[in-house]
């Protein structure tokens, strides 16, 4: 399926536009020029001349801004597919901390996700994984038959200890 391009200035730096696939085009010289940016930390960024105090600004925050609007107060910038690179709208929105994790979570990024194994060396398939839910509303997953012998250790000690 092909997109089509469309381009916006962007606010507060009236040399340069974004287009809605996540490129930015110089107007500074003879001829326009779309720019590569720097990449930092994984994201693309850049820095524009007349974003007065900004120094350089991520090519996902330019697409959001330009496209759907200032960011809201304790948002950020979210990749729903998780690909740094891939700053096309339709890949972007507006979200929380919290939303930012559960897509990581959602697509196989996050690194406990990635685990196959506990420290012990258990598989960490879905039989033997035990999710806890914290009071802050997260989960976290861990190894069920570390979490049983734990629970079989501390019954031995309270026993020895006559707690039992």
């Amino acid at each position: 399926m092909s997109h089509q391009e469309e381009w916006r200035k962007i606010d507060g730096a009236p040399l340069y536009s974004v287009s809605n696939l996540g490129r930015v085009m110089s107007y500074v010289g003879p001829i326009p020029r779309i720019l590569g940016g720097s990449i930092v930390e994984g994201y693309a960024r850049h820095k524009l001349g007349g974003l007065l105090g900004k120094g350089t600004v991520s090519t996902h925050e330019l697409v959001l801004t330009a496209f759907v609007g200032p960011r809201p107060e304790g948002m950020e910038g979210l990749h729903g597919d998780d690909v740094k690179s891939n700053n096309a709208l339709s890949n972007l929105r507006w979200g929380s901390r919290s939303e930012n994790l559960h897509d990581s979570v959602r697509n196989g990024r996050h690194a406990s996700t990635r685990m196959t194994a506990c420290k012990r060396g258990h598989d960490l398939t879905a039989d033997n994984i035990y999710v806890t839910k914290k009071s802050n509303g997260t989960t976290a997953r861990q190894c069920l038959k570390c979490k049983r012998a734990n629970h079989a250790a501390a019954a031995r000690v309270r026993r020895a200890e006559g707690r039992a």
